[in-house]
């Protein structure tokens, strides 16, 4: 009988160890779960590569002096494709949004991934459509014209042949007023521009020098100046798209009546002797 209590006496503790370890060992995964979940995965968001459409600010929405912001939704899949695109925040003109969607939806990603692993991701991209000038070289003028001076300076007093450098220079100088005039539709340094290119780029502009932005006369000036610069073909691309710009605006106004129909059929000689450049 002794016997017998001692063997239940010590089977009732092997119970109480086990039933211990076990409620220990249970203990012990919880925390280890709950670690895990309260742990915050590492996410990497996919990665914009590159936008086969470039911004584009629509003609009619410009003219009309339309601004707005658009959001567009994508979602991405694990490849990096984009498998759905909408317009999630209209802004209030179906032209901007049009125009955001189709520049965002061409856009090539990179996979986002999630603990290392590619996973699906919804992105809300926002496009700001500002006709606010974003430059500052219309209103500092006799700085962009005392540095152009001194191009023209530095290039012709070169007693070598004119580094490339210099060329590029002098290029982007032209380009970033000529642009920011193009975007600004700013009349305001037609006077300082036909001042500073040569009298037979000008031409009859000045007659229209208060009608119509002349941003377009730098491109010539530079071509006309610098006829063997190794920027010379990037200068007539730029007078190209100028004027194709040019022409889209003006068959946009009344442009049969003056002065804009005498303005719109200089554009269209300026342009057929861009062409007639680039093909030479």
């Amino acid at each position: 009988m002794h016997f017998l209590f001692k063997n239940m006496y010590r089977m009732i503790g092997d119970i109480r160890f086990f039933k211990y370890y076990f409620l220990t060992l249970l203990l012990l995964c919880l925390i280890a779960c709950h670690t895990e979940l309260k742990r915050k995965p590492t996410i990497i968001q996919p990665k914009l590569l590159f936008t086969e459409e470039s911004f584009s600010y629509p003609l009619e929405a410009f003219n009309l002096g339309i601004e707005g912001r658009t959001v567009i939704k994508l979602l991405i899949d694990e490849e990096g494709n984009i498998i759905e695109s909408s317009v999630l925040e209209p802004s209030g003109s179906p032209i901007l949004d049009e125009s955001a969607l189709k520049m965002i939806k061409s856009s090539v990603y990179e996979p986002g991934t999630i603990d290392g692993v590619p996973g699906r991701f919804e992105l809300h991209i926002p496009v700001h459509f500002r006709l606010a000038n974003v430059y500052d070289l219309i209103d500092d003028i006799d700085n962009w014209l005392e540095q152009t001076a001194a191009f023209h300076e530095e290039i012709m007093n070169s007693r070598t042949a004119v580094d490339s450098v210099l060329y590029e220079k002098l290029y982007y100088h032209y380009h970033d007023l000529a642009r920011e005039i193009g975007y600004t539709r700013s009349k305001n340094v037609n006077s300082d521009i036909l001042d500073i290119v040569k009298k037979n780029v000008g031409g009859s502009w000045s007659e229209y020098k208060t009608e119509w932005p002349l941003g377009f006369l730098l491109y010539k000036d530079y071509i006309s100046r610098y006829p063997d610069s190794w920027y010379n073909s990037h200068a007539i691309d730029g007078l190209i798209r100028y004027l194709e710009r040019d022409k889209k605006i003006l068959e946009h106004y009344a442009y049969s009546k003056p002065p804009f129909a005498a303005i719109y059929s200089l554009i269209l000689n300026e342009l057929i002797n861009a062409f007639e450049q680039k093909l030479f």
